[in-house]
């Protein structure tokens, strides 16, 4: 409930429900947020991801609730998935929020190809490079020297300081990063509304300066501003 209560536009980018008796590969699962949803609505689901911990964590969410029979569990980095993984072709491949952590996004692009025919749809979020969050980073820093925006977006990109690599990419970059695919959808989404200290207590209290917008101009601004860059090919 957490999760998409903040990330709200999840199940609808998704569409957990499109799969139901479908393949779906996750490239980077986490602790398995979407993966259970996706399991849930009926998806058979093979989840890749580089920590241990997080898919010893992902096994026993599965079997607690009972979906252990809908999913398979992979440990491995990204940019060597062949290497682990059976080459198979996939309906959906997922991968939210991760590839811009990897040294090397490309590689794992050329790695997800082998997973996919003609049919297989690809969904992407990465980080977007001229959002509320690079507005966010650089007040708060008080650096507004946007050559040095990349540096600064990449040390603050999450709650813990000091991410190694954060890659992000204006929508020229999201097209060059999928050279060789048929691109059906990119677009931005997703500002961050509330305020961190009071949301780490697990409260929900609106940023000042968000507060009283109508939902119309709210759509605007994470059209312009959003943060996760949704990419469909």
């Amino acid at each position: 409930r957490r999760k998409y209560k903040v990330e709200y536009h999840i199940p609808a980018w998704a569409e957990f429900d499109r799969w139901k008796g479908k393949k779906v590969l996750e490239v980077g699962g986490g602790i398995c947020t979407t993966a259970t949803s996706f399991a849930k609505a009926g998806a058979f689901i093979t989840v890749a991801d580089l920590s241990p911990k997080s898919m010893e964590m992902c096994k026993e969410r599965f079997k607690v609730m009972e979906l252990e029979h809908m999913a398979n569990f992979y440990v491995v980095n990204a940019e060597e998935l062949s290497s682990v993984i059976p080459v198979e072709e996939y309906d959906l491949i997922w991968s939210f929020g991760v590839i811009h952590y990897s040294p090397n996004p490309g590689a794992i692009i050329n790695q997800i190809k082998q997973y996919m025919g003609p049919h297989t749809v690809l969904k992407l979020m990465v980080y977007s490079k001229i959002s509320m969050k690079l507005f966010w980073v650089m007040n708060h820093t008080r650096s507004w020297e946007f050559s040095h925006m990349d540096e600064l977006v990449a040390h603050y990109s999450e709650a813990r300081e000091g991410s190694p690599v954060t890659y992000t990419y204006s929508m020229q970059g999201a097209k060059d990063l999928m050279e060789g695919f048929t691109v059906t959808y990119i677009g931005k989404t997703h500002i961050f509304p509330y305020q961190i200290t009071d949301y780490r207590k697990n409260r929900y209290v609106v940023e000042p300066y968000l507060r009283g917008l109508t939902s119309h101009r709210w759509a605007e601004l994470e059209d312009e501003l959003g943060w996760h860059l949704l990419i469909e090919g």
